[in-house]
């Protein structure tokens, strides 16, 4: 779903409520708090490229707790390691 058929479905449903004016707020509204919602789970469910080494580092990945599980291997264990 696109961000403009998102908007539009979430328009549809407030015109069934309220003003035409008032429903557009709400379409804006309710389109901001899913894109947000989407952006703060971006990297839940990211898996790590298996050749982490060619990655560009502005896009590497490292959990915010070293302790935390997080999906994908460990880019910091060295092949050896228990």
């Amino acid at each position: 779903m696109t961000i403009e058929e998102f908007w539009n479905q979430a328009f549809l449903a407030a015109l069934n409520r309220v003003a035409a004016k008032e429903a557009k707020i709400e379409a804006d509204t309710a389109t901001e708090l899913c894109i947000l919602h989407w952006q703060e789970l971006k990297y839940k469910y990211y898996q790590p490229p298996m050749k982490w080494q060619r990655q560009d580092i502005g896009a590497t990945f490292i959990p915010e707790h070293p302790n935390d599980p997080y999906p994908g291997a460990n880019p910091f264990k060295v092949d050896g390691d228990s």
